[in-house]
């Protein structure tokens, strides 16, 4: 007399092929790349537009590690701002330098991002149509910055 029923051996593949399907379906949820709702807070599109300006390189806005470093960053409480900030410091030293191949979101926007923002440097780009010229002020700032006293300027 031959039994339909499964195999003990049968069942337990069936249980896990079952298994591994609803796994995958949780998994492919939590990596969609669809947006968040809150997604806007982050501002992708403008620091790694920004990168891009700044290192004349070509990073993607939509890849999902760039997008995680920016919003971990933005979840520990750092601003727009200080990824300018941070773009700007690390360019400066490293563009056309042999740490220009560093110039990366993984680099720049991982562990090591409050350290390189609170490190000093790093030149301001001048918004387009504003005047790029020093003024008076501008130039005592930088030689008092550099251990000149402000006596011996003529105004």
């Amino acid at each position: 007399m031959t039994s339909e029923r499964p195999t003990t051996d049968q069942q337990v593949t069936t249980n896990k092929n079952e298994k591994n399907i609803e796994n995958e379906k949780k998994v492919n949820n939590k990596t969609s790349n669809a947006p968040v709702a809150d997604d806007s807070k982050y501002q992708y599109k403008e620091i790694v537009e920004y990168l891009n300006m700044r290192t004349g390189k070509s990073f993607q806005v939509g890849s999902k590690d760039t997008r995680r470093l920016i919003r971990a960053r933005i979840n520990d409480g750092f601003t727009f701002d200080d990824f300018r900030r941070v773009i700007d410091i690390k360019s400066a030293e490293w563009k056309g330098a042999d740490m220009d191949k560093y110039l990366r979101p993984a680099t720049l926007f991982g562990t090591k991002f409050e350290g390189y923002l609170n490190q000093k440097g790093g030149k301001k780009i001048e918004e387009p149509g504003r005047n790029t010229e020093p003024d008076e002020t501008d130039i005592v700032r930088r030689a008092i910055e550099q251990g000149a006293g402000a006596e011996g300027f003529e105004w």
